[in-house]
């Protein structure tokens, strides 16, 4: 009866081992799995001997074998480099101005992976992902998408989820408009616990997801209003120049430097609107769908 009740508790842990071979083989780290196995087999084996460890590797290629089965249908096509350098110049345009996902990884700098003739830099791997989401959304016209990963959770990251709230606005608003469909990120644990039916999602977490979402929104009008100033001011600055330039006030070549440098300055507060605006737009529209609120007539939390 004991040998029965040990062994189900083998069982047991080797499922529950099992569970996390999906989050280490989306990270592609095979060797890690095998090292992980043996070490946690050997450590089997010196307590209930080899017949015991026969038996769990049997066990453990079966699964896995299993996994791979399931898994393997729902691996996407392999990219084209030419597609990957397309995306990473895409990149480097979208961390200019701190476009999730994958800014907080510019650290990472010229680092690459290499992999069956393709090569990528790591720092994009996370853009490289979220395109591939989105085409896949598009292509099979799904309305839900459910993006299940741990990556994201510390302090330091936030260039996936805000706040600890949900997906970036920017990615939301994204895949709604190249695909139709809505974003969710789910950690590994709350997937299988949503899934398995043993969590529900609490009204305070749905009251502070709107209360933050409201804050976006006035915060970001903030900043959309600070912009059109400073691009007004600029504006000025630019045509001053110009009379500076014609009286030889200022040299021309100091003139054409210092004209070169506040165009891109305007430029780029006005591009930075365009994004506020847009995911203002949104979260406009989330408002009135889903609350049935209109988002102009509320204040930000530190005006109730």
């Amino acid at each position: 009866m004991e040998e029965l009740q040990k062994n189900k508790l083998i069982k047991q842990t080797i499922n529950q081992e099992i569970k996390k071979l999906a989050v280490i083989l989306e990270k592609g780290q095979h060797k890690r799995v095998l090292s992980l196995t043996n070490k946690y087999l050997d450590e089997l084996t010196n307590e209930f001997g080899s017949e015991t460890k026969d038996k769990l590797q049997s066990l453990y290629i079966t699964k896995f074998d299993k996994l791979v089965e399931l898994i393997n249908p729902y691996i996407g096509e392999k990219p084209t480099q030419e597609e990957i350098n397309q995306i990473q110049e895409k990149g480097k345009e979208r961390y200019k101005y701190k476009l999730a996902p994958g800014f907080n990884d510019e650290q990472k700098g010229e680092a690459r992976r290499y992999f069956d003739s393709l090569h990528y830099e790591q720092k994009y791997g996370d853009l490289l992902i979220w395109e591939d989401i989105k085409k896949k959304a598009k292509d099979t016209k799904i309305k839900k998408v459910i993006f299940v990963t741990d990556d994201g959770t510390s302090h330091e990251k936030n260039d996936l989820i805000f706040n600890g709230m949900g997906p970036r606005i920017n990615m939301i608003d994204e895949l709604c408009r190249e695909s139709e469909a809505e974003f969710y990120i789910l950690s590994n644990n709350n997937f299988v616990q949503y899934r398995n039916g043993t969590k529900v999602p609490s009204i305070k977490n749905e009251l502070s997801t709107q209360s933050d979402r409201l804050n976006i929104y006035w915060d970001n009008k903030r900043k959309i209003d600070e912009n059109k100033i400073n691009i007004l001011n600029i504006t000025e600055e630019i045509r001053n120049l110009t009379f500076a330039s014609m009286s030889s006030v200022i040299s021309p070549s100091d003139a054409t430097t210092r004209y070169n440098y506040l165009t891109s300055e305007k430029d780029s507060l006005i591009e930075k609107n365009k994004y506020l605006d847009s995911q203002n737009s949104y979260l406009k529209q989330m408002f009135e769908t889903q609350y049935g609120i209109d988002i102009e007539d509320t204040l930000p939390d530190n005006e109730w």
